[in-house]
């Protein structure tokens, strides 16, 4: 493992892959970029509704936090009335997910991840006001790790893996990512490439400058971002 970058997580994956200088205001400079969000109403609340969700599957109450928020109550009656299709199966909220990749450790957090067989199916919560596009969503990068972690983690066929995104604006319109062999030996080859990138620049970009650890930026601990 990299002694300086402790984990790679999607939001580096996605800077190394299309903006380098904003790897290193956001990862090395720790500087706060021009181009995130300013609606810190919005974004506490995207967070409140994963904080609302995991403690649903964990089978807790959450009257206390819906009473609070209407919007949160209305993203939680919109899951109630318009709900994804779920695997059945063994159902595990905030499941994170590792994997060693060339000196460097993959991460990511499932929103929710469920198991049933020999299926497995990622979840993610969004509370956008205006969901991508599909085809958006097919090429980030949060989809492709999160995917190629999961088949990294699954003993069984890569095609029985899929990603879905629920979205609290728009619940009748889940978007499923199905995934495959081919769809796998794409992203290590990408993520690879990405990585043998980030190892040139590490001695010639940052020779005095330690890359800021991944606890500082854990992403369990990240607001909801719109996707780039």
């Amino acid at each position: 493992m990299h002694p300086h970058l402790q984990r790679i997580t999607h939001v580096h994956l996605n800077a190394i892959a299309n903006a380098p200088e904003r790897f290193e205001a956001q990862f090395v400079n720790l500087t706060e970029l021009p181009n995130l969000p300013k609606n810190a109403a919005a974004l506490e609340r995207g967070r409140q509704f994963h904080q609302v969700m995991q403690q649903h599957f964990l089978g807790l109450d959450v009257s206390p936090l819906l009473d609070a928020d209407a919007d949160l109550d209305r993203y939680f009656q919109a899951y109630r009335t318009s709900p994804p299709e779920l695997l059945d199966g063994d159902r595990q909220a905030e499941r994170a997910l590792t994997s060693a990749c060339g000196g460097f450790q993959l991460y990511g957090v499932l929103d929710l991840l469920v198991e049933g067989g020999d299926r497995a199916q990622i979840v993610d919560w969004k509370t956008y006001r205006h969901p991508p596009t599909v085809e958006h969503l097919r090429r980030h990068w949060q989809t492709r790790l999160y995917l190629y972690l999961l088949a990294d983690n699954f003993e069984g066929d890569r095609a029985a893996l899929s990603m879905t995104y629920w979205f609290a604006e728009a619940p009748e319109h889940s978007v499923v990512i199905p995934y495959s062999q081919a769809d796998y030996d794409r992203d290590r080859a990408d993520i690879q490439h990405l990585l043998d990138r980030l190892q040139q620049w590490l001695p010639d970009r940052f020779p005095t400058q330690a890359i800021a650890p991944t606890p500082a930026l854990a992403v369990e601990t990240m607001p909801e971002l719109p996707l780039p």
